[in-house]
């Protein structure tokens, strides 16, 4: 209980024995209604205190949570023994219950978004009061199991720099001399080609009869990284990273990288990925061969020269993320993509 609450309920109760004594002192018709009033008050203030706040806890049943995500409101449900005769659940800018409580389930909603994390504890506190609102007190509300809230989604930026990726790993395979089945998987239509592999969606798009090849001979093997090094774009980078891996096949296999290398980390791991200086010198001690292409989402610090004197021969298109744009940068090619605009542009 807080302490202006504890000095208020003890403001509160003096006056209220005083009161009590009215009868006592004055044995009156008017002083014993008095005193009746005032201890009747007694009893119903000290009800509404009895019940410890700590019996009550917020149970949720949203499976994933992202950061920052405002769209979706979180639906919770207040639970826990207990009789209130006023009960008000506040967040840190609105009252969101106001209600009798004794004992039953509440549902609420509460749609202020969250910064990424674990939370036990939430930043939502609860004030029991009397019927008069005068004797109160109050806790921060705990978790029935822990809220775990995953990377933001950034699926339209995500997107844009999909199709800008898609020009880069093109490019990169022909360096290779190898063929990408998610990526170069489409060509022109050559005579004595069955019909059977003609993609007739996107030959009415185009003016050329287009040829889907589902089992190329070879396939150059694409890898996503997100380098977890610390800048202000943190945040931004994990969140395009995460929304590019659930929702492309642009590379097969995904790593962050931060002070540990996480190949398919769960939903807590992700809620709890911290930034970290070593996070390049743990990817370089992977080794990653020849072979391997990498899509390095990195800090704005490092630079594609620099990455690629350390990688040596590998295909590499190195991506920096920050709430404005997305800078991505091949052998053969430099674009820049505008986060809120439309369409990439050609730096070079």
């Amino acid at each position: 209980m807080k302490w202006r609450h504890v000095w208020r309920n003890m403001s509160y109760f003096f006056c209220l024995i005083v009161l009590s004594l009215f009868g006592i002192i004055f044995n009156t018709s008017s002083s014993l209604f008095v005193t009746n009033v005032a201890f009747m008050l007694i009893v119903l203030s000290l009800l509404s205190l009895a019940w410890p706040l700590k019996k009550l806890q917020i149970e949720h049943s949203a499976q994933q949570i992202h950061a920052h995500d405002s769209q979706q409101p979180l639906q919770l449900v207040l639970q826990g023994r207990g009789f209130f005769p006023r009960i008000v659940i506040k967040s840190p800018t609105e009252p969101l219950l106001s209600t009798i409580y004794y004992g039953q389930k509440t549902p609420f909603t509460w749609s202020q978004a969250l910064d990424r994390g674990v939370y036990t504890s939430m930043p939502l506190a609860v004030t029991a009061s009397d019927f008069f609102g005068i004797a109160k007190k109050s806790r921060r509300l705990k978790w029935h199991q822990p809220l775990v809230v995953g990377p933001q989604i950034e699926t339209d930026f995500a997107n844009k720099i999909a199709a800008a990726l898609v020009q880069m790993v093109q490019a990169a395979a022909q360096d290779t001399a190898l063929t990408s089945m998610d990526l170069q998987s489409l060509r022109n239509y050559r005579v004595g080609d069955p019909i059977n592999m003609i993609d007739w969606k996107i030959t009415a798009k185009e003016d050329n009869i287009i040829i889907r090849k589902n089992e190329p001979e070879k396939r150059v093997h694409w890898q996503g990284i997100f380098l977890g090094e610390p800048d202000d774009a943190f945040e931004i980078r994990l969140g395009t990273f995460f929304s590019l891996a659930a929702n492309t096949t642009l590379w097969e296999r995904s790593l962050y990288v931060t002070d540990r290398i996480y190949e398919a980390p769960t939903w807590t791991e992700l809620a709890e990925l911290q930034a970290s200086p070593v996070a390049l010198k743990n990817l370089m001690a992977t080794s990653p061969s020849p072979k391997q292409t990498l899509i390095i989402f990195g800090s704005q610090q490092l630079t594609y020269d620099g990455l690629k004197t350390q990688f040596g021969k590998t295909a590499l298109i190195y991506v920096q993320v920050n709430d404005q744009a997305a800078s991505i940068q091949s052998a053969r090619m430099n674009l820049v993509v505008a986060r809120r605009d439309e369409h990439a542009q050609v730096a070079s």
